[in-house]
């Protein structure tokens, strides 16, 4: 019910009916069509269920994949804490006189560290890896009190 092909087929259908019974004299349903207004009205009653039943279907599909997408959120997530967490560690204790390619060398490295760790654990630390450079070094240029202490 939902393609062009049954779309052309239904209007062809009606064109011919019209067609039919207006050219025969006598035809088998005269000008008002009642009959074939009847066959319309019995085909509109299913119509409406099996419109329904198929965006039901629809939200339950959408429903699966909005629950999937949240708990790869929720795993990336995870991974993107340790991250961050396994670099503040790392970079926490250095000297405020670090410049800012120590900085993201030492970055890198840990990255690189952290990528062998697995697929997701890597694919989320090149996602993130410019996000935590910048921020790293926005916390450096804020004085941020675990990098300044020493």
């Amino acid at each position: 019910m939902g393609s062009w092909r049954f779309a052309g087929g239904f209007i062809l259908i009606m064109i011919v009916w019209a067609l039919a019974n207006s050219l025969m004299r006598g035809g088998w349903d005269p000008y008002p069509y009642i009959l074939l207004n009847l066959f319309l009205s019995m085909l509109a009653g299913p119509q409406g269920a099996i419109l329904l039943i198929a965006a039901k279907r629809q939200d339950a599909i959408a429903a699966a994949l909005s629950q999937h997408d949240f708990d790869t959120n929720v795993a990336a997530r995870g991974d993107i804490e340790v991250v961050l967490a396994t670099i503040w560690k790392v970079l926490s204790p250095r000297k405020k006189g670090w410049t800012g390619g120590m900085i993201i060398g030492s970055v890198l490295s840990v990255l690189s560290v952290l990528s062998v760790l697995s697929g997701v654990a890597a694919i989320v630390v090149i996602i993130t890896g410019g996000i935590v450079l910048v921020q790293a070094l926005e916390a450096v240029t804020a004085g941020h009190p675990s990098w300044t202490a020493g």
